[in-house]
């Protein structure tokens, strides 16, 4: 992803280029490692949202996609499967 971002940087015209990967690796790592969501439709509707000609109110609608995703996941009734990530690198959980 970070060769990806950086080729996009080296051609001077593809600023939008380096907004559009930035806000969608922010958007899939919010989905995916910090809502713990999994479900492959949500993400790819969350990354429809995204329209890098309206940036701001894009981004704020796929992030409150995403809360709403993850709320009804927690749901006593959401039946979405959630992922959890542990933050302890070299940890043996056997």
């Amino acid at each position: 992803m970070l060769d990806l971002i950086g080729g996009t940087r080296a051609n001077d015209g593809a600023a939008l280029d380096v907004r559009t990967i930035e806000a969608k690796a922010a958007l899939g790592l919010d989905y995916a490692t910090q809502q713990g969501l999994t479900d492959p439709g949500h993400a790819r509707t969350v990354m429809a949202t995204y329209d890098a000609t309206d940036h701001e109110a894009s981004l704020a609608a796929a992030r409150a996609l995403i809360d709403s995703y993850a709320e009804a996941a927690r749901s006593p009734e959401g039946g979405t499967e959630l992922l959890v990530f542990f933050d302890t690198p070299g940890a043996d959980f056997a």
